[in-house]
């Protein structure tokens, strides 16, 4: 019998939202991709699209680029976003604080 894939109850701009949330601004998009569980390509449109819709505000310093919410969770009316991780299935605990 095969093992079936582990089912996401958030699509990629979500979980990108929260693994913001939870790691900050030093969190690069490949580490992103590898705590979200997808490609790198997902996490750089999800950035695009969270960015252009203004839930996200884009900072360049040289060639890198950092991501903050425009609101942080507590703001926007959103339960505790450890506990939100984990009812999505994310593995928070290997990323850089």
């Amino acid at each position: 019998m095969t093992n079936k894939p582990a089912v996401s109850l958030l699509n990629v701009r979500g979980r990108v939202l929260l693994i913001l949330a939870i790691h900050g601004h030093k969190t690069t998009q490949s580490e992103i991709a590898n705590m979200a569980g997808v490609h790198f390509q997902h996490v750089n449109r999800a950035l695009k699209e969270l960015t252009k819709s203004g839930i996200l505000k884009r900072t360049r310093v040289g060639r890198r680029s950092f991501y903050r919410s425009v609101k942080p969770l507590s703001e926007c009316g959103r339960p505790d976003a450890e506990l939100l991780a984990q009812v999505a299935g994310l593995d928070m605990v290997g990323g850089s604080n």
